[in-house]
């Protein structure tokens, strides 16, 4: 069975931010209001009085049913039940963008208002989980008080760096987007792709598992971008990554027959690894093919500092730590 977005993998999260869609289904929807159907509900990722980590939803796609309600909790907040209808999602599996950041509690929840069980319904969902600046924290938290560390670094770039920041974030200027520093960091650095990371066969035999496995040059690491399977094929395809796997599971486990996305679009996944992604496909035997949006990147200082491969306490590794750079 493909796995659902969990505490465990936010630990299982290695590399400064990443980024994983799940499937739930197709499955049954529960009928009747009080028989909501639980997707994920997760919290206490996060040891008490720190502020490590969040996890953000960041796009839904369902089948539409005007029945079927989708609702999302973060931090306290929910999401407007009106906007939840699922028959106002974009048709054909489309996925729909949202933001919902959460350092406490994230959820997501079916709610089939029909009275009645609806069979065979998808739902497919993409958390990303990151590390947290400096100047992350103070938006997400006005109150946050630094750590230790934290005020160690900041003392590297002078004694008013974190009111600095504290009064960067109130205007507005800080914390810096995530695709600013993934354009100014991965895409320069990109060389050419796997030759065997192309759209390929794999061929499953009696033992119910094929694989294939990409190692990255010494010195580089490996990103997954993207994973698409085609012709919602029964079969699961998982991940792993330098050497950290899960039993009867992986870190990326997504069900086959959820790739019903209009054009065949592959869902987008951030992924890294430095010493090998172990790719395979769960199913009964044939032929299964799959598309991996594979990249190898030249790991600079910078982008190892931003991964969190790199912890030196140096100046620039603050910047880092605390969002300017």
């Amino acid at each position: 069975m493909a796995n659902a977005f969990s505490a465990q993998q936010v630990q299982l999260m290695a590399y400064g931010e990443e980024e994983v869609t799940y499937t739930w289904g197709p499955g049954t929807a529960l009928g009747g209001l009080a028989n909501q159907t639980t997707v994920f509900d997760i919290s206490g990722w996060n040891t008490p009085g720190t502020l490590d980590y969040a996890a953000i939803l960041t796009s839904l796609s369902a089948t539409q049913n005007a029945s079927v309600q989708l609702l999302w909790t973060y931090d306290g907040n929910t999401s407007d039940t009106a906007q939840g209808w699922t028959d106002a999602m974009p048709s054909g599996m489309r996925p729909m963008p949202i933001y919902a950041p959460a350092v406490d509690r994230l959820s997501l929840v079916i709610q089939n208002t029909s009275g009645a069980p609806i069979l065979n319904y998808q739902l497919n969902y993409t958390v990303r989980v990151k590390r947290l600046t400096l100047a992350e924290k103070f938006l997400l938290q006005r109150t946050y008080t630094p750590s230790a560390e934290e005020t160690q670094l900041a003392e590297l770039l002078g004694p008013t760096t974190i009111a600095d920041i504290q009064a960067r974030v109130a205007n507005g200027d800080l914390p810096m987007d995530v695709r600013l520093w993934n354009q100014a960091l991965v895409r320069p650095h990109r060389l050419g792709d796997p030759t065997n990371a192309v759209p390929r066969h794999f061929v499953v035999g009696v033992t119910g598992t094929a694989q294939a496995i990409f190692r990255p040059t010494k010195g580089n690491a490996l990103l997954v971008e993207s994973i698409a399977a085609e012709g919602a094929q029964n079969a699961r395809v998982v991940l792993n990554r330098d050497g950290v796997t899960v039993p009867n599971s992986g870190y990326v486990d997504v069900q086959g027959t959820a790739f019903v996305q209009t054009d065949d679009a592959p869902w987008p996944y951030i992924v890294w690894a430095t010493q090998f992604i172990q790719a395979q496909v769960i199913a009964s035997a044939g032929t299964y093919t799959v598309r991996l949006g594979m990249r190898e990147v030249k790991l600079s200082t910078l982008l190892a500092q931003h991964l969190g491969l790199e912890r030196t306490a140096t100046a620039q590794y603050a910047q880092v730590r605390l969002g300017l750079a």
